[in-house]
């Protein structure tokens, strides 16, 4: 006899991932510790899905037909592997958490570069009234080492000398580099 299990779609796991849980269970229930052949087994979500539960397998366990299908849709913490599996879980909970607030704040970070940057290419075009702009990578490099002031400095130096081609700005942007670089490293006898 078959047996039908009434499961929606997002509560399904793959046969790979699956028999990955089991391998990793050792085969084992982790309820009861009753093993294959003497039952059958079955992947359980620790955290139900009804319970907001994802199908990751750090929160799959195995568990025999009877332990799964007895508990229903409630979290079962009497086992030492539940409770593992449970605070993986929640550590990769606020794994995420952090993470997701984490590329937030560097979407916020790449955004204000983006602002400095144009800001940097259009005060070079009104100012020196040639037609071209110094790179957007270059400039992103440079904001990395100097302040916007100092590279709006650099920019007027250039713009007041006649020095149209990027090359002078960068270069001098590269020995200022270079200079505070070697002036951090020297060392007072």
């Amino acid at each position: 006899m078959t047996r039908k299990r009434g499961r929606d779609s997002e509560s399904q796991v793959r046969p790979k991932e699956r028999f990955a849980v089991f391998e990793r269970d050792n085969f084992q229930c982790q309820y009861c510790g009753r093993r294959v052949p003497d039952v059958t087994l079955e992947v359980d979500h620790i955290i139900p899905v009804a319970e907001g539960g994802k199908g990751s397998t750090d929160n799959l366990i195995t568990a025999c037909f009877d332990c799964n299908h007895g508990k229903g849709a409630k979290v079962l913490r009497n086992s030492p592997h539940c409770d593992d599996r449970i605070a993986t879980a929640d550590d990769l909970a606020e794994r995420q958490l952090q993470l997701d607030a984490y590329l937030n704040a560097q979407r916020h970070k790449e955004h204000a570069i983006n602002v400095q940057v144009r800001y940097l290419q259009e005060y070079w075009l009104e100012h020196s009234g040639w037609s071209r702009s110094p790179e957007m990578n270059s400039l992103r490099i440079f904001l990395k080492s100097f302040t916007l002031e100092e590279i709006v400095e650099v920019m007027d130096y250039c713009i007041a000398k006649r020095m149209s081609d990027h090359r002078y700005f960068y270069k001098i942007l590269h020995n200022k580099r270079r200079e505070e670089a070697t002036d951090g490293t020297q060392t007072c006898n």
